[in-house]
């Protein structure tokens, strides 16, 4: 029973250099005991004091504060007093106290203690543990959540020996380097507690001892294999939503309840039960985790992509981008060849030297090296086209037209892409919302040679929705005039609607008017989003195309602000069937002369347009295979020999690529005759 700390009260007997919300503040804290013998009813409580002789060691003796309790098989009561830095052992059946110790303080070097949404892991700091949660978790072992409270918090939990207070285990900073690999670091906790763990509780499923560790502020459940308990090992992470407290193992159902307690109903963030089973499909999140930079021993700290763009030199990678919610702006890459995908390396964006903050919402690969961002300003005019060279340098700023810059608001551009090079170099836009006056949005294609603007109107869906609206949210090149854009609405959770991906033909356009155009429905994101059973998210944010044809999709986590923190990341697909209509292909088999003699060859041109670059033609007599040749272009020559006298009928089909959809030839009837 614990006598809630009041921050803003002074400690009793306070002298002149007290400060508010110190210990001790009367009445001690106790431990209730109940016996559950009989009837309800009959129920009676037995106070257990925790004299402060028997708490030497621990932060104010005289007031304890007790917090978390746990019993074992022998009937043993473990106790952690936060405040007071210490936990108690209590043999149950004698009420005797068998145990008390500090939990002591650790040293943590490398973490972040600076709320300024920098990724800077320089800080080294001095705290008690100040538990939370406790559980045994073995033989004479004890385990805590090291959430901290008034003096500290170490960012992490431990393993004691339970009859002399003995560290045998500490997480040091690997659970801050968890929440920072798997994107969740709240920057905004930063200097309080960091990824703050809360909860923790213990169970066996199928023969495995396991723990689990809730980071209150990261919405995250970290799981660790405890068969050695003296070496847990890491096993998965389970997103969760805001503010997971409550863990509840239920083995025999193969089950994992998590509470979270956060409610804001006003940004759309609900308190939350969720249900984890246990399953034999593998690990299903996160989707993202990062790794060490070249030369560093550290996870690369992310959040808040925003935007993709496939790796002209890595058919197996994309880039993506943080926006403002960290600073200064960073260029990530991804290799997507694996689950959950490996942030590999970072590039901070600079300007004449020195880091620079911007607002990337879109992101885009030159074929001749370097980037296009999209920068997102507070006001219109503070909207700009940034090109970087391949370090991440600022080369060139572009502003848009004025008359488009005042008609933006705070929704500005949303999405960057880029097709061509050199002097044929075209870089295409979104703006989320309607410009004033406006009922489209606008999607802009910028001629890099000759500076100028094309727009087009965009139809958006509309919403009944008290606070929602819906824009677009990104932008990516599928051919020569169709681009890809995301279309999404404001809301998470059950009342999300709309995460859709469309296609748009782009014709000539005019540099006088606003173009009018019709959108496709290519992709509804939604299905696979309620799919997963969690939250779902609001900012389906980055749409990219690897140099192989692959297209994913990613969430943006708002890093971890009125924001669950979860990064989802989807593969879509090929291009030559997410979208198939855009790319489809038209096969015709031509053949020179429709009789031969025996043993000559017919000489046939395959024509598939508009002219792919990849896939093969395969060629087939009768029903089966003759020929197949790799494409090159729009015309593909080939000879075939057929056996047999008398009629044939041969049909060509172009398999397709990543690129491009496969589509087959009508029958051509030839004939073999006699030498």
């Amino acid at each position: 029973m614990e006598n809630e700390r009041d921050e803003d009260a002074l400690p009793d007997g306070a002298g002149d250099d007290a400060d508010e919300g110190d210990l001790p503040q009367a009445p001690a804290g106790f431990v209730q005991v109940l016996e559950l013998d009989g009837a309800p009813a009959t129920w009676t409580p037995d106070p257990l004091l925790l004299p402060a002789e028997d708490l030497a060691g621990m932060d104010t003796p005289e007031d304890p504060e007790p917090e978390y309790v746990d019993i074992n098989a022998d009937d043993e009561l473990v106790v952690s007093l936060q405040e007071n830095n210490g936990l108690v052992v209590v043999d149950l059946p004698t009420r005797e106290l068998t145990s008390a110790f500090s939990a002591g303080n650790v040293v943590l070097e490398g973490v972040d203690t600076t709320d300024d949404g920098v990724f800077n892991t320089v800080d080294t700091i001095d705290v008690p543990r100040e538990p939370d949660a406790v559980h045994w978790v073995g033989e004479g072992l004890v385990a805590t959540a090291n959430e901290g409270d008034w003096k500290g918090g170490s960012r992490g939990w431990t393993v004691f020996e339970a009859a002399t207070g003995e560290v045998v285990w500490d997480a040091g900073t690997s659970f801050e380097d968890l929440v920072l690999s798997v994107g969740s670091f709240n920057d905004g906790r930063a200097d309080n507690k960091g990824a703050e763990p809360e909860g923790l509780t213990y169970a066996e499923y199928d023969g495995v001892p396991y723990a689990f560790v809730g980071s209150e502020r990261s919405n995250l459940v970290a799981v660790y294999d405890m068969t050695d308990p003296t070496e847990p090992a890491l096993t998965q992470v389970l997103p969760t939503t805001n503010g997971p407290e409550g863990l509840l193992p239920i083995p025999s159902r193969d089950l994992l309840v998590v509470s979270s307690e956060v409610d804001e109903s006003d940004v759309g963030v609900r308190a939350s039960v969720a249900l984890f089973e246990l399953g034999t499909d593998g690990v299903v999140w996160p989707d993202v985790v990062s790794v060490p930079a070249p030369g560093e021993d550290r996870p690369i700290g992310w959040g808040a992509l925003g935007a993709l763009s496939g790796d002209q030199h890595d058919p197996k990678g994309l880039w993506s981008a943080s926006d403002s919610a960290y600073s200064p702006a960073r260029i990530y890459h991804l290799d997507v060849s694996s689950t959950p995908a490996v942030l590999d390396d970072v590039i901070e964006v600079t300007e004449d030297g020195e880091p620079v903050a911007l607002d990337v919402e879109g992101i885009a690969e030159r074929t001749q090296g370097g980037f296009w961002l999209a920068s997102e300003g507070k006001t219109g005019p503070e909207n700009a086209l940034v090109r970087t060279d391949a370090d991440g340098a600022v080369v060139e700023t572009v502003s848009l037209p004025t008359d488009v810059a005042a008609g933006l608001g705070k929704w500005g551009l949303e999405g960057v892409a880029v097709r061509g090079s050199g002097s044929a170099e075209t870089v295409y836009v979104a703006l989320q919302r309607p410009l004033s006056g406006e009922t489209t949005a606008r999607i802009g294609r910028y001629d890099v040679t000759g500076s100028t603007w094309t727009w087009f109107g965009y139809p958006l869906e509309t919403t009944s929705t008290a606070g929602d609206w819906i824009g677009l949210s990104e932008i990516t090149v599928v051919d020569k005039d169709t681009v890809a854009v995301i279309e999404r609405d404001k809301l998470m959770g059950p009342a999300a609607a709309v995460k859709r991906v469309y296609t748009v033909d782009l014709p000539a356009g005019s540099a006088d008017a606003v173009t009018p155009v019709t959108k496709t429905l290519a992709v509804d994101l939604l299905p696979a989003m309620t799919a997963r059973n969690g939250w779902t998210q609001e900012k389906l944010e980055g749409l990219g195309i690897t140099t192989r044809g692959r297209v994913y999709a990613v969430t943006d986590n708002d890093g971890v602000d009125d924001a669950t923190g979860e990064t989802q990341l989807f593969a879509l697909g090929r291009v030559s069937s997410v979208f198939a209509a855009d790319v489809a292909t038209d096969t015709t088999l031509k053949v020179k002369g429709k009789s031969r003699r025996a043993g000559q060859a017919f000489r046939v041109v395959v024509v598939v347009k508009p002219g792919p670059q990849g896939g093969r033609v395969v060629l087939e007599v009768d029903g089966k295979k003759a020929a197949s040749t790799r494409v090159d272009g729009r015309t593909t020559p080939m000879r075939v020999r057929i056996k047999g006298s008398g009629r044939h009928t041969l049909v060509a089909t172009y398999t397709g690529d990543g690129f491009a959809a496969g589509s087959t030839s009508k029958a051509v009837k030839v004939r073999v005759t006699r030498k």
